[in-house]
This record gives structure tokens, sequence and C-alpha cells, in this order.
């Protein structure tokens, strides 16, 4: 298969694990630390993964407000608070950090890397979540309560980004070794 096409590949599975956010699944346990590894990792050119993975972002945030409702009267309460800034922020920074994986292979240093970057995502948006107001007072005491009340969330953040990291990366290495796509950066 030609570079072009392994690209479109990798991009359409991005988009499908976005999407997939709007399935039933446990708080935290999505695949968007995975897929922001991915991008960063296998596509070479950072702009293209840092689009790709964003736009999957955005229109994924988009379907879940229009079609799950978070109560939010208008886009704008979401898009525009420091929570949603937080979150695409970070998933940029981890697109980043994944251009430092030089193999997306399985392996216990991927595994230990999505797990790190996911307790990453968790601290940061949870912090900008206290630092927002809107749920807990901006002091010491809310930030402790802010903390306390996300530690359920971790659990599932760590197994989630785990089992994705490494399954999105075994099932790269599965294609990638097929005949299907025989290049080591898109």
């Amino acid at each position: 298969m030609k570079k072009n096409n392994s690209l479109l590949l990798v991009c359409t599975a991005i988009f499908v694990a976005a999407i997939s956010r709007l399935m039933p699944h446990l708080p935290n346990f999505t695949p968007i630390i995975a897929m922001s590894l991915m991008a960063g990792s296998v596509i070479n050119k950072k702009p293209i993964a840092l689009l790709v993975v964003l736009l999957s972002m955005f229109v994924s945030d988009v379907l879940t407000i229009h079609f799950i409702n978070y109560n939010f009267s208008t886009y704008s309460g979401y898009f525009f608070s420091i929570s949603a800034l937080s979150v695409y922020v970070t998933i940029a920074a981890i697109v980043l950090f994944g251009s430092y994986i030089k193999d997306f292979k399985p392996s216990v240093k991927l595994g230990a890397t999505g797990i790190l970057a996911g307790i990453t995502f968790w601290t940061i948006t949870n912090f900008a979540l206290w630092l927002g107001g809107l749920m807990y007072a901006t002091n010491a005491t809310g930030l402790a309560t802010c903390f306390t009340m996300a530690l359920p969330f971790l659990q599932n953040q760590i197994l989630g980004d785990l089992l994705f990291t490494l399954l999105f990366a075994g099932l790269f290495q599965l294609v990638q070794n097929s005949k299907v796509m025989q290049t080591q950066k898109l």
C-alpha cells in the first residue's frame, strides 16, 4: 500500500477511536491517550498528527454534546471553558510527546508511557476543572476535594490507557507487518 493510503488508514483509525467516545463506556475508559501517542509516534509530520487528533476530538465533542448532552446550554459553554482548553492542550502535548516514541510496538515501556500520559492528562484536566471554579472552591480545600472526587476515575483512566495503547500498538504492528503497510513513519 502506498504511503498516502497508510496515512489515510492511521487517520481513519484515529477518527474512529475519537468517535468511539459516543459508545457506552466506563468513565475515562477511552482510547484518546492511545490515539494521541500513536499519532505522534507514527505520523511523521507533526502538524498533520496534531490536526488529525484535535479535529477528531472536536468532532467527537460536538457529537457528544449534541447527542449525549452534558448540560451545556450552548456549545460555547464547553468549548470556551478552561476545562476544554486543558483537554485540547494536554492532548496536543501528548501527540508531541508521542513523537519521541521511536517504535510504536507493544512493550512494557510503551505501556508505562501510556499510563504516564494518562495520569498527566487526568492531573492537568482535573486541576483545570478546579481552577475554573464552577464545581469546587478555588482554595486548598477545594483543590483537595476536586482530586479526591476524581480518584474513582483514575483507575479507569490508567486501565484504559494501558489497554488501548498496547492494543493500538499491537494492531499497528500487525498491519505494518502485513503487506497492507510497509512504512515505519507516515
